[in-house]
């Protein structure tokens, strides 16, 4: 959780503000579909796996809102569903359930 936050959170605001430091116009941010105000993923508790990740994101996003009112875009995409071959070797693991990134070939 707490790496999520620095990875989601941290980083990502401080990328922010060393952009519009350095005179940047415009900024995006791909940030979650779980990040809205009475969301599942916002409701997690703090010792579940993906909080650090949605509370990492909802910080950016206030921080772009912030920065860059007239300027930004936020991206939220849905979440990946399907079958992933972890591992190699035909160990094939639900994303849904995982939460693990797809890869693209």
């Amino acid at each position: 959780n707490e790496f999520m936050q620095r990875v989601c959170g941290d980083a990502t605001i401080e990328a922010i503000r060393t952009a519009k430091e350095v005179g940047v116009s415009q900024f995006g941010f791909v940030s979650s579909a779980q990040v809205y105000e009475g969301s599942v993923g916002l409701k997690l508790p703090a010792s579940m796996p993906m909080h650090g990740y949605f509370q990492g994101k909802l910080r950016a996003e206030k921080e772009l809102l912030g920065s860059y009112p007239e300027g930004h875009v936020i991206v939220r995409p849905g979440f990946i569903y399907g079958l992933r071959d972890v591992m190699g070797g035909g160990r094939m693991v639900p994303l849904q359930f995982v939460g693990g990134p797809i890869s693209f070939m």
